[in-house]
């Protein structure tokens, strides 16, 4: 089942997986799946990317906010992912890797990754068959676990300087916006 059809089957009349659901999700839905997971709303806002604009400032819908979020070609569908995160179990893509200014995993120490090593097809999450093992491209179904893993020597000093760069302005944007200015 691919995600178009898992989502009309949550949202029925609703073509949710046609807009980026992060950030356009809107409070009804919100409220439905709250109901349906029993998670509350204000968790289920959490783990938007409209937290991450509210964080920023920027009113509801403002698309300057889009300038936070990374975009591959013409889509703002496509995500990174850290090939160790997506090895572990339970695998998931984490909401800052759509955050344009977080390219390493700060777990792993890896350089995100935006294609497949195989096929080169971008990582469109809309695009993933759940009935497919998790993490795998969408295109040719090999595991994205298994690739970008080597990291060059002469890179560590970077890779560290950028985690802790990434974790500044992740700190600076989850303060609240009067507290920040």
């Amino acid at each position: 089942m691919q995600v178009p059809a898992f989502c009309r089957a949550v949202w029925p009349g609703r073509e949710v997986w046609r807009s980026d659901v992060d950030r356009q999700i809107d409070d009804e839905a919100l409220q439905y799946l709250s109901c349906k997971t029993g998670v509350s709303c204000a968790e289920l806002f959490s783990m938007t990317l409209r937290a991450h604009e509210q964080y920023a400032g920027a009113a509801t819908g403002d698309e300057a906010a889009r300038d936070l979020y990374f975009h591959c070609g013409n889509t703002d569908a496509a995500i990174r992912y850290c090939p160790g995160c997506l090895a572990e179990r339970p695998c998931y893509f984490r909401l800052e890797w759509r955050l344009a200014f977080v390219t390493v995993c700060p777990r792993h120490r890896l350089p995100l990754l935006e294609r497949c090593g195989y096929c080169g097809s971008a990582c469109l999450f809309a695009n993933v068959d759940v009935k497919r093992p998790f993490g795998s491209c969408y295109r040719c179904q090999r595991d994205l676990a298994s690739m970008g893993k080597d990291v060059a020597p002469e890179m560590t000093l970077q890779i560290e300087l950028h985690v802790e760069f990434q974790q500044t302005v992740l700190n600076l944007l989850r303060k609240p916006h009067s507290e920040s200015v």
